[in-house]
């Protein structure tokens, strides 16, 4: 576990997140800062700890959001590189469609972004109230699906998607303030 641990971080660090996400979502816990931290608990949290709580917690789910669409968009990508599941089943077989999907590197990296997204959802959970969290990396990673679906896949995003967009920006909005 002790070679684990920075192994980790330096992939994080070097590979999958910006700068910033990866200071205030993964290093600082593993340094002892937190709420992964083994010393005692204050019983009053006072304003400069409730501050830095704050910031960890969206900046986790900062981290949720950018993870789950670059997950999603290299998901859709591998998918339709692989092309029609069931037609490919049909033809050659099972175990051809998983070394098919197995094989993509862009498969591969998209569940490695989903993992990223699930272990900064679990950092988010340790900093933050679920009724906040919860809504606002789903409503977010909704908006960002959207915008990357239109950038990176060329995907046609029609008008009603983007007004449940901004509906759903409005709402995280009302939650956050």
């Amino acid at each position: 576990m002790k070679r684990f641990l920075p192994r980790l971080r330096r992939l994080i660090v070097s590979r999958l997140f910006p700068t910033a996400c990866a200071v205030g979502c993964i290093l600082s816990p593993l340094r002892g800062y937190g709420a992964m931290s083994l010393g005692p608990r204050p019983i009053a949290a006072s304003s400069s700890s409730f501050h830095v709580s704050v910031l960890y917690t969206w900046s986790a789910i900062l981290a949720i959001v950018f993870a789950s669409v670059i997950g999603d968009v290299l998901l859709a990508r591998a998918m339709k590189q692989v092309g029609d599941v069931g037609a490919l089943w049909r033809r050659v077989g099972l175990v051809a469609v998983i070394g098919r999907t197995l094989g993509n590197p862009n498969f591969l990296l998209g569940v490695t972004a989903m993992g990223v997204a699930f272990f900064s959802l679990l950092f988010a959970l340790s900093w933050g109230d679920v009724s906040l969290v919860a809504p606002a990396a789903a409503s977010l990673t909704f908006i960002g699906n959207a915008v990357a679906a239109k950038i990176f896949l060329h995907e046609k995003v029609d008008r009603r998607r983007w007004i449940a967009a901004s509906l759903v920006a409005a709402g995280v909005a009302l939650l956050a303030g």
